[in-house]
């Protein structure tokens, strides 16, 4: 049974690459030239016909199959992934380009275009440097971006918008850059300042929370005890993530809240919580609102907008 199971993962592997595909027809070519001498030395007439040409005719068949559709495919698939370097996407006629969403879209469709991501550093409205990134989203291209600028080493503040404020680029502006400040807001700082966030009891934040004791209480009075660490990898970055897992307790104060603590489906609800998140969080909103923040950051968009306005407007870059 064991020798079985082996055999048919070891199969299923062979079939997921071309390399794997071509060992594949090999062998099946290898049984067809076996089954034709084995044929070769049976009599002319079988009663019943012969159970080798059956076999030979089915194996001939499969090879056609494979070397005619399986392997072409596959070898089509294995360039495509190779291209996509991590994308979701690519140009067939700019391998290089990625597909992403305009912000001049005329005919308000969503449209998605062949585009580059404009990356540039600045200083006083002068370009220090750029370049260009096949990612559509801002987050991805702080790292790459830092690690190539050959300035950097004169500078001590890095500020960019909210669209590079990410749990990894946090971690990575600590780890490989603490000699520098950075002034970078996460994606929902600005509506976390509302009132109407503040103010809303659906919002974990705005629980009540034990810290001796370990569990929040949300808007109804619901308990939500610890239950257990749970730790997920980021596909995009490969960024190992830790959550502390509370959930409802079976049992409430009332029947009610025994009711309320459960999903539509039945089940206890769960809330998660990252103490890594929350802490770069609460040190970028502590930078970011004191009065050295507030200016540094404020000064960004006389800084940087000019040049993009540059682009546009005077070099008509669209």
């Amino acid at each position: 049974m064991i020798a079985k199971e082996v055999v048919k993962v070891m199969a299923k592997e062979k079939v997921q690459t071309s390399q794997g595909l071509t060992e594949l027809a090999q062998e099946t070519e290898t049984k067809i030239e076996q089954l034709t001498k084995e044929i070769e030395q049976e009599p002319k007439a079988i009663p019943g016909g012969s159970p080798r040409k059956a076999r030979r005719r089915s194996l001939k068949k499969y090879l056609h199959r494979l070397e005619k559709d399986y392997l072409p495919r596959i070898k089509k698939y294995e360039q495509a992934q190779a291209l996509f370097a991590g994308r979701n996407s690519y140009s067939k006629t700019d391998h290089d380009a990625t597909f992403m969403h305009m912000k001049e879209d005329h005919m308000k469709n969503g449209q998605l275009k062949p585009d580059y991501n404009i990356q540039t550093a600045t200083t006083n409205q002068y370009v220090v440097d750029f370049a260009l990134y096949p990612n559509p989203t801002d987050f991805k291209t702080l790292e790459p971006f830092l690690k190539q600028l050959p300035t950097l080493d004169n500078f001590d503040k890095i500020v960019a918008d909210a669209g590079y404020g990410s749990e990894y680029n946090y971690s990575m502006l600590e780890d490989k850059y603490s000699d520098k400040e950075y002034f970078i807001p996460y994606t929902m700082y600005e509506k976390e300042q509302s009132r109407k966030y503040r103010k809303d009891p659906t919002k974990l934040t705005n629980w009540f929370y034990d810290e001796k004791d370990d569990y929040y209480l949300d808007q109804n009075g619901v308990r939500f005890n610890f239950k257990y660490y749970s730790r997920r990898k980021e596909r995009s970055t490969g960024q190992v993530r830790d959550f502390k897992v509370y959930e409802a307790d079976e049992f409430q104060a009332t029947p009610e809240l025994e009711q309320l603590a459960k999903t539509k489906g039945g089940r206890q609800r769960q809330v998660r919580y990252n103490p890594n998140w929350q802490y770069l969080k609460e040190k970028a909103k502590e930078v970011l609102q004191s009065p050295t923040g507030r200016h540094i950051y404020g000064m960004r968009k006389y800084d940087v907008e000019p040049v993009f306005g540059h682009l546009k407007n005077v070099f008509v870059m669209r």
